[in-house]
């Protein structure tokens, strides 16, 4: 041991194990802030800075500490909103960013980072903590990360603000999660019908509860998967039977055949109001091949 350790305090021990221990006794907030700010070691330097409760002390830290680690734990401290803000805005670490996103309440700035923000989980978080129904419509209309329009769109309650990402966004992942948001049964039968992705009309489907319109898409639609969750959706015994004779695909069959047993199981009734037409199969409907699958991050093929 070195002979200046017995002239100094325990806190500026060469050992840093004694170092540690002593900071842990230590409660002179000025000596704590020190430490935090110049000890050699991170642990030593967090241990001090979790002591800290001065608002003063934890706002100075929070501007000047070099190490990130202090200014995370010292942010989740802090109560100044106008230091809070600029620290969102400044702050060069993503993790010190969203520390601060999860403590403010201002929905506009809360807003302007879901948009702005260099890092990816920290716009996304921002989403999380927006609450504002006209904010999430704009980020919803106007962010330029499709992944984070998509996250606003599930927040979103203005049916007339989601008809119009449906219908018009540039992301086929967006204009998907705005249909399963939609609950105008008018637009979701327009969009079943005649949107040009599968995976939007699929959705559409998914939310559709007009059994002539999820008779007339498990009839006509192109694609496999399109017809085979509106077969999932049908209560009409006569339409899946036919179908289950007809379809060119085995998985709408399948599907067809099974729905239309566990439907007379159940004591399910033929729905009259819905005529089976054997016609109506365009004969150049393609079988279609087993549907891949693609990671849930990606948006593959599609404009973002």
């Amino acid at each position: 041991m070195p002979l200046v350790d017995f002239f100094r305090p325990k806190w500026q021990h060469s050992d840093k194990k004694i170092r540690l221990l002593a900071v842990k006794e230590l409660s002179d907030q000025k000596i704590l802030v020190r430490v935090a700010k110049t000890d050699p070691d991170w642990r030593i330097r967090l241990a001090a800075a979790d002591l800290i409760d001065d608002q003063k002390a934890i706002a100075e830290l929070c501007k000047q500490a070099e190490d990130w680690r202090i200014r995370f734990t010292c942010v989740k401290k802090l109560e100044d909103n106008e230091l809070l803000a600029e620290i969102l805005e400044n702050d060069p670490d993503k993790d010190v960013r969203e520390a601060v996103v999860a403590k403010i309440e201002n929905q506009e700035l809360l807003a302007t980072t879901a948009k702005d923000d260099a890092n990816e989980h920290v716009r996304k978080a921002a989403v999380v903590h927006l609450e504002d129904e006209k904010l999430l419509c704009d980020v919803a209309k106007t962010a330029s990360d499709w992944l984070i329009r998509e996250s606003a769109v599930k927040k979103l309650e203005d049916q007339d603000v989601l008809a119009e990402i449906a219908k018009s966004d540039t992301s086929l992942s967006v204009r998907e999660a705005a249909v399963g948001m939609l609950e105008d049964q008018k637009l979701l039968a327009e969009i079943a019908k005649s949107d040009v992705d599968e995976d939007v009309r699929e959705a559409a489907v998914e939310r559709l509860q007009d059994q002539s319109i999820l008779a007339e898409v498990a009839r006509k639609d192109s694609k496999v998967w399109v017809r085979k969750a509106a077969v999932d959706k049908l209560n009409n015994r006569l339409v899946l039977t036919e179908i289950a004779k007809v379809d060119l695909s085995q998985h709408v069959r399948k599907a067809a055949l099974k729905r239309a047993r566990r439907l007379a199981e159940n004591g399910g009734q033929y729905l009259s109001s819905i005529p089976a037409d054997k016609h109506s199969l365009t004969p150049s409907m393609p079988a279609g091949p087993t549907r891949s699958v693609t990671p849930s991050g990606d948006d593959p093929n599609k404009s973002r």
